[in-house]
Parts: structure tokens; C-alpha cells; sequence
């Protein structure tokens, strides 16, 4: 049997696993970057030749902000928090106190 041109529902819906609804789907899949169209009753529709392209793509190249464990950068995320200015800048004072007050 000959693969199909387009990913059946199934394989949309373990794509998309736990979103249900077609434009959810749809908006999910879009999000990600995979070329999507959609279909009249608002499922979305992928083409199985591109949908194997985006996945050969992304999975070449460099993620570099995630850390070595494979999860998000948190260390360097709270440093940043920490050294930002916002919080610095506004110690003691409250933005709107700050004008010149009329005699």
C-alpha cells in the first residue's frame, strides 16, 4: 500500500496530542512553523512531504538555549531577573509621587 499525500486524522491528532478541535489544531500547527492549510470543516491539512521537511529541519538545528540537561536555561533566566533594573530603579518611590507638587 502506498504512503498517503496528506497526514490522516490520526497522525494530525498525535501531532496535536491533547488538542482535540480542528482550529486548534490548525492554530497549534501553524504556530510551530509547519506549513498547514485549512480545510473547509476547519481541520487542518498537511501535506506528509512537508510535515517530514519541517521535521527534518528543525531537528538539525542548534538549540542552543536550552542547558545540557535538555530543559530551559533557569539559572541564567534568574539572573537576569535579578539584574534587571525595574526593580532596582523604583526602590522607595512610586512612580506617580514623584512630579512636582503644586503650592
Amino acid at each position: 500500500m502506498s504512503e498517503r499525500l496528506h497526514l490522516t486524522q490520526a497522525e494530525v491528532d498525535e501531532i496535536c496530542f491533547p488538542l482535540t478541535q480542528g482550529g486548534a489544531q490548525y492554530r497549534h500547527l501553524k504556530s510551530m512553523g509547519v506549513p498547514v492549510k485549512k480545510k473547509p470543516s476547519g481541520r487542518p491539512l498537511v501535506v506528509r512531504s512537508e510535515y517530514v521537511r519541517f521535521m527534518a529541519a528543525r531537528e538539525s538545528t542548534d538549540e542552543s538555549f536550552v542547558d545540557s540537561r535538555g530543559g530551559p536555561d533557569v539559572q541564567g533566566f534568574m539572573k537576569f531577573i535579578s539584574e534587571r533594573k525595574n526593580g532596582k530603579k523604583a526602590q522607595g518611590q512610586r512612580p506617580g509621587l514623584a512630579r512636582a507638587r503644586l503650592p
